[in-house]
């Protein structure tokens, strides 16, 4: 495994597209978000893209090692604040950050797009701040979000009188990963100039 402090641009593989993926540290293999997430590794293999996570076990060590099993390349960007917590044994270049704000804006600088598995507040932090940066423009890619359980927290927020209606654009619900790689092969053939 090679290891880099800080994810300097320069040191990402640009070669293939990068698909971040959000997703909780607790899953635990045999549950059906573990199997989930294994499953969006593969599919993001198989679509020729690197995987890239927040590096860690649970949902993030699944989607890595389905990654790895198709054959996909796989980047883990970690913080030293969870120092007690190993990188996945998937993770083939690990990029350690100094806290928890530079991991998400290294996650949010690799991707040329990005998944939001189930979760609790850090993935809900990460896909949160990716749908409020592609609302300005400044997200580098689609945005797929799993319906369940993130669809309550989207209709709540799309009822506040400050959100406007067009936001809800920037997301592309899937409930499988099978819906992730059909809007995955729309977005590699709308982009393959």
């Amino acid at each position: 495994m090679r290891v880099f402090w800080s994810t300097p641009t320069e040191d990402i593989d640009v070669a293939r597209q990068r698909v971040a993926v959000f997703g909780s540290s607790r899953a635990q293999e045999g549950d059906p978000a573990w199997q989930v997430a294994y499953e969006v590794g593969e599919v993001i293999a198989r679509r020729g893209c690197s995987l890239v996570s927040g590096g860690y076990a649970g949902a993030m060590g699944a989607a890595s090692e389905g990654a790895a099993a198709a054959g996909g390349h796989v980047l883990g960007i970690t913080t030293e604040i969870f120092a007690q917590r190993e990188p996945n044994r998937w993770v083939e270049e690990l990029f350690v950050e100094p806290d928890y704000v530079a991991r998400m804006s290294a996650l949010l600088r690799a991707g040329n797009a990005f998944v939001a598995l189930g979760g609790a507040l850090g993935t809900a932090s990460e896909w949160l701040t990716a749908w409020c940066l592609a609302s300005i423009g400044q997200l580098g890619g689609p945005l797929f979000v799993f319906e369940d359980p993130w669809a309550a927290i989207a209709g709540r927020l799309a009822e506040l009188p400050e959100m406007r209606p067009e936001l809800g654009a920037h997301l592309h619900w899937i409930s499988t990963a099978a819906d992730l790689d059909l809007g995955l092969g729309r977005w590699m053939e709308e982009n393959s100039s």
